[in-house]
């Protein structure tokens, strides 16, 4: 179901305007509640009244600490629903119970805010909301006078089919332009030709892994070049080219899933590979590794010495005591990539 899969794509977003929601309506609630219990001592209203407000102050402080103490996605959905929860106790209590000779207001606001308010699950949205008109419905017909539990149930149903149709128009849109907004910012950090992060996204991972504390240090830097591509170009054409690359792009996203790499594409034929480890000796046979995996994939290249294509690596590495930051060992990796390339290409070098 399309829903879902927006849903779950776009969790950070749901919760993000969730977060905002529950912060801004949950200390109102808190406000006015205490604020109604303070009115009571001069009003003097029925004690359940009393009782009620200072249940919701409560209800809605929990939720409150809960909501700036978690950044679990589920317990903010909880405490949302937990909050609508106790509004519809509050709102049936005074337009059922309390008020059995007139029709309910509150009530009829809240079945049509409900869809409204949370881009969460179809099910979960309307199965609450039909849940509320199905008790508040009940209930008017036990404690209502025919024709008022009547006038009622038209109302309610008339705001609850609002609600419905508003409700679900207002999610898909709102579900859509999160999703539009994770896939530009997706963009921004993906080079579209190859799938791979490209160099706006290596520098914010640089600055990120520099920073102190960091749990993901930057301990080796390769620098990766395609062997003879222009030549590759001039001879197969640029949509050839543009194939290989994608090739080989691919066998470096899933070296960047299996090992303690990422691979960027720095630009034309040119790739980095930052490695977080702390074992040099990996990092040696890795570095092996991605140009053996390289040939394997046995993408013809007649014009070349070895028939097929191949890279040539240079790569360094970082000693925590030697506290060099990550530019200065690309600019290492790079020399050392020079020297792979004048030592006859398809090859590694380290320095």
């Amino acid at each position: 179901m399309l829903e879902n899969r927006l849903i779950s794509h776009n969790r950070a977003s749901i919760q993000s305007d969730l977060d905002r929601l529950l912060k801004t309506v949950l200390p109102a609630c808190i406000i006015l509640f205490v604020m109604l219990v303070g009115v009571s001592q001069y009003t003097k209203p029925h004690i359940s009244f009393v009782i009620l407000y200072t249940i919701g102050a409560f209800v809605c402080t929990v939720c409150y600490i809960i909501v700036m103490r978690t950044t679990s996605y589920h317990l903010h959905l909880v405490t949302y629903y937990l909050t609508v929860i106790y509004v519809f106790c509050l709102c049936t209590f005074i337009g059922a119970i309390v008020r059995p000779q007139a029709t309910g207001t509150s009530i009829v606001v809240l079945l049509a805010l409900i869809p409204l308010l949370i881009p969460d699950s179809f099910l979960r949205v309307n199965g609450f909301l039909l849940f509320f008109y199905a008790t508040y419905a009940f209930i008017c017909f036990k404690v209502k006078p025919a024709n008022v539990a009547i006038e009622d149930l038209v109302n309610t149903t008339c705001f609850t089919v609002v609600g419905f149709l508003l409700g679900n128009n207002y999610r898909h849109i709102k579900l859509v332009s999160f999703d539009l907004q994770r896939e530009s910012k997706e963009n921004e950090h993906i080079d579209f030709l190859t799938g791979l992060p490209n160099r706006r996204l290596m520098f914010l991972r640089i600055e990120n892994s520099e920073r102190k504390g960091s749990k993901l240090p930057i301990t080796g830097v390769m620098m990766m070049d395609i062997d003879h591509f222009k030549k590759y170009n001039d001879n197969k054409g640029h949509l050839k080219g543009d194939i290989c690359l994608k090739e080989i792009s691919k066998l470096f996203t899933k070296i960047t899933i299996e090992k303690n790499v990422e691979i960027y594409r720095y630009g034309g034929e040119e790739f980095v590979g930052f490695y977080y480890g702390h074992d040099e000796e990996k990092l040696d046979n890795l570095a092996l590794y991605i140009i053996d995996e390289v040939r394997k994939l046995d993408i013809e290249f007649k014009e070349s010495e070895t028939k097929k294509v191949t890279i040539s690596l240079g790569y360094t590495f970082g000693n925590d005591d030697e506290n060099y930051g990550t530019n200065y060992l690309i600019d290492i990796a790079d020399k050392a990539l020079y020297l792979a390339k004048n030592s006859g290409r398809n090859t590694v070098k380290k320095i």
